[in-house]
């Protein structure tokens, strides 16, 4: 009995610092599963694959002739539920670019309709790019649909997502600090995510 306290004591330290490593979030999708993500209803659609677990590989090819545009963008979409009270920062890490890259986010009634739009910051280069909804939104639980976008020029454009995340907004700076941060976890007290249609 005298020498469980003292292992008791040396374990818990452990387990405190392996939490505060993990970064808690309110939804995330770590591009695992790529079919969670549906092209956009556009002409020139996104080819979209997954050499490895963790991303999701956005491909534009050389536009056809008569292309009446001077760029070219396209993209995929999923919906999920947001709790904007506590996680009101969208972020998604982009590692490898060519064009540009940001995210739309649709807010949508109870009828699946957006009533507002909201856009990130753009990336030009490997990045994170943020949308901060607690901005724009009242804090509340809502219904969003999110695209991740690429676009460049009309010779072909790519950009590779590792993930997007709704984090706090305090939690911003340690997560453009360290995008590659891979622990996460979800708030299960609040668990609306994950992908959750």
């Amino acid at each position: 009995m005298v020498w469980l306290l003292p292992v008791l004591l040396l374990s818990a330290p452990s387990q405190v610092q392996a939490d505060s490593l993990q970064l808690l979030v309110g939804w995330s999708d770590e591009m695992n599963r790529p079919r969670n993500w549906a092209p956009l209803a556009v002409e020139n659609r996104a080819k979209v694959s997954s050499a490895h677990k963790g991303q999701l590989d956005l491909r534009l090819g050389h536009v056809p002739d008569g292309w009446p545009y001077a760029y070219q963008w396209s993209g995929v979409s999923q919906d999920f539920k947001l709790d904007v009270s506590r996680y009101s920062v969208l972020v998604a890490r982009v590692s490898s670019l060519k064009g540009y890259a940001h995210l739309d986010v649709d807010v949508l009634d109870q009828n699946g309709k957006p009533f507002k739009a909201i856009r990130s910051s753009t990336l030009q280069q490997p990045g994170v790019a943020v949308a901060d909804l607690g901005t724009i939104l009242d804090p509340a639980v809502y219904r969003v649909r999110v695209r991740l976008i690429l676009g460049g020029p009309n010779d072909g454009c790519n950009a590779t997502y590792n993930w997007i995340r709704a984090i706090r907004p305090a939690d911003l700076p340690k997560l453009i600090a360290e995008p590659d941060r891979q622990s996460v976890r979800l708030d299960s007290g609040h668990g609306r995510g994950h992908g959750v249609p």
